[in-house]
């Protein structure tokens, strides 16, 4: 058997090929220095943030926006948070403005020591690493916000030994290839879109034909549901004969669990309206509800939609329940 330093000699000099990432491709085509340790490594990763909540954060210590609850005999300033000021009282809830970094930045430190044995908690020691800076402030929840203004993405990705990249570009985000001067080349890397979709998604051959144009050689589609795969509206038997006409690779992501830290943000009574939650009916939490229903013939509409159902079976204690949907759905 190969042990793993012999393994890890044979690759780790040879190059990244990249074919699916989340990279902003506009953030490569204007490549400036970029920002905080906290703006780089934790503001836009939803990894982090779902760890932050299932460890009690509340929102605004994460991305900024959410309400805190209060008696219902009113609200009041003072929830325990100094940092957070109060902005007014709307639906019995102390709305609270978005916090700074520096608020965020030691919420993160006071998640990550909890992490031990967590995925994210190995990564991140890796991660720290590679900047080179020590780690062992960080793990124990003591680490400095320090600046990386001394990198760019294109620095950062030569220093990783990048030579393809193909960050993944969803159908409204077309018009953007026509005005990217980054697909092509990035400082001697090949970059060019993946095309990211839904499997109810609408979507013609000229689009299609404009993502092969701009390189693309990457699909991936979302089938978070099974019942949206006979649907006469369903494009996926376009879009595979596409792609094997033009030697595309097609991804297939089936039942995977979308916006899962909109079903926490939800529990704790304190989503923005701006997040996007997927549709009950295609997602596990309805099926999960349905199977609470079943026992009592009642029948669900959009009325008593998972929202509503899970909120019901939090006021009624069940906590193992809850403890589930925590981590399930978090």
């Amino acid at each position: 058997m190969i042990d793993f330093e012999t393994l890890y000699g044979w690759v780790r000099d040879l190059p990244i090929i990249d074919w699916h990432n989340h990279l902003d491709l506009r953030m490569l085509a204007e490549d400036r220095p970029l920002g905080s340790l906290y703006e780089v490594w934790v503001k836009s990763d939803p990894y982090k943030h779902r760890a932050m909540r299932i460890c009690g954060e509340p929102e605004w210590l994460i991305t900024g926006t959410g309400t805190t609850d209060v008696p219902s005999g009113g609200c009041s300033n003072d929830t325990g948070t100094t940092d957070v000021p109060s902005v007014g009282c709307v639906n019995g809830q102390d709305v609270r403005c978005p916090s700074g970094e520096a608020a965020k930045w030691a919420a993160w430190m006071r998640t990550l020591p909890k992490l031990v044995g967590n995925p994210l908690f190995a990564w991140a020691k890796m991660e720290l690493e590679w900047l080179g800076l020590e780690p062992d402030g960080y793990l124990h929840g003591r680490g400095e916000n320090i600046s990386l203004a001394d990198w760019t993405p294109s620095k950062m990705l030569t220093r990783f030994n990048v030579e393809y990249l193909s960050p993944c570009v969803g159908l409204n985000g077309i018009e953007a290839l026509d005005d990217l001067e980054v697909l092509g080349n990035l400082d001697g890397m090949s970059v060019v879109p993946s095309l990211r979709m839904n499997a109810g998604d609408e979507v013609s051959v000229e689009v299609l034909e404009k993502f092969n144009a701009a390189g693309c050689r990457i699909v991936d589609v979302s089938v978070d549901d099974a019942s949206q795969l006979p649907t006469p509206n369903c494009q996926l038997p376009t879009v595979a004969a596409f792609a094997a006409a033009h030697g595309w690779t097609m991804l297939l992501h089936l039942g995977a669990l979308r916006e899962t830290s909109a079903r926490l943000r939800v529990l704790r009574a304190c989503a923005p309206p701006s997040i996007q939650r997927p549709s009950p009916r295609s997602s596990i939490h309805w099926k999960v509800c349905q199977m609470f229903l079943a026992t009592k013939n009642t029948k669900i509409t959009k009325k008593n939609c998972p929202q509503k159902i899970i909120a019901t079976i939090v006021h009624k204690s069940q906590m193992k329940i809850l403890h589930v949907l925590h981590v399930l759905h978090g």
